[in-house]
């Protein structure tokens, strides 16, 4: 059995990032299960090698140890790079039956409903592909997945999503779920931020007729707030790379004190304090 750590490269790390991977390994520890490095980059535009080269510090730093996956940038770049695997993307999204050309902006999107939910206004009109005009839509269908935390209106809350965007690159989405098939994860560990992706995710696995990860394998957590402030957003995430290699006792400890968990400083402490 397997979960995955998976970063994007598109910023400096925060301390939510630096928390999931702590929580990520201690949770994986637990359940015997191995870790998968994946680093998230299918809009390589945005994704820099000096933020790659702190997944690697911080991953170093924190002494987790990685079963599977890239072993440094180089590696990363020539070897695991989502850019290199566009065919295959392309091949799961032939698989899935329940999608439509849509060529409403983002802009558009917005001015139909505040929260950015797609209200199908391409739908019905059964558009041909246009070059860098169409973007593809998951159908999704009217389904209320329920977590252990909370259940999720999938229609109302996320919608119909893009699966690949008009700039020919793959959703975020879809690269989510063709990754874990192919590399056979068995356990998520995300935020609660998250949980609409796990709601949809299920689904377009679903749509492809693909097996995927259990939905009481999906676990989400409460690193996201910080005071009632993100934690990608908080003062107190600034530097945090810069934190983790002066004093990597006192993310642990801070990492504890934030989960209610006994208070350690190193992820050997903190496993065997489980």
């Amino acid at each position: 059995m397997k979960t995955r750590i998976t970063p994007t490269p598109n910023g400096h790390l925060h301390l939510g990032n630096i928390f999931n991977f702590i929580h990520i390994a201690s949770e994986a520890s637990r359940l015997g299960l191995k870790i998968a490095l994946r680093i998230d980059d299918h809009d390589n535009e945005r994704c820099k090698d000096e933020y790659i080269d702190e997944i690697f510090r911080a991953l170093h730093l924190l002494k987790i140890n990685i079963d599977e996956g890239p072993s440094s940038t180089d590696d990363f770049n020539r070897n695991y790079s989502q850019t290199l695997r566009k065919d295959l993307y392309k091949s799961y999204l032939e698989k899935i039956e329940d999608q439509f050309y849509c060529e409403c902006s983002r802009k558009e999107v917005f001015e139909r409903n505040s929260l950015g939910v797609y209200t199908g206004f391409c739908k019905t009109k059964n558009l041909s592909f246009k070059a860098n005009k169409s973007c593809t839509r998951y159908d999704c269908p009217r389904e209320i997945i329920k977590f252990e935390s909370r259940e999720v209106d999938v229609k109302n809350s996320i919608g119909d999503i893009v699966l690949w965007r008009k700039e020919d690159i793959p959703s975020y989405q879809l690269v989510s779920v063709c990754d874990d098939i192919e590399m056979n994860i068995s356990h998520i560990f995300r935020g609660e931020d998250l949980i609409y992706s796990s709601a949809i995710q299920l689904l377009i696995a679903k749509s492809m007729k693909q097996d995927f990860i259990k939905k009481e394998n999906i676990y989400h957590h409460q690193l996201v707030t910080l005071e009632g402030e993100k934690l990608s957003k908080s003062r107190k995430s600034e530097g945090a790379i810069e934190l983790l290699e002066s004093d990597p006792k006192r993310v642990f400890r801070e990492y504890s004190l934030f989960m209610n968990k006994h208070v350690s400083e190193n992820l050997e402490e903190l496993i065997s304090n489980q």
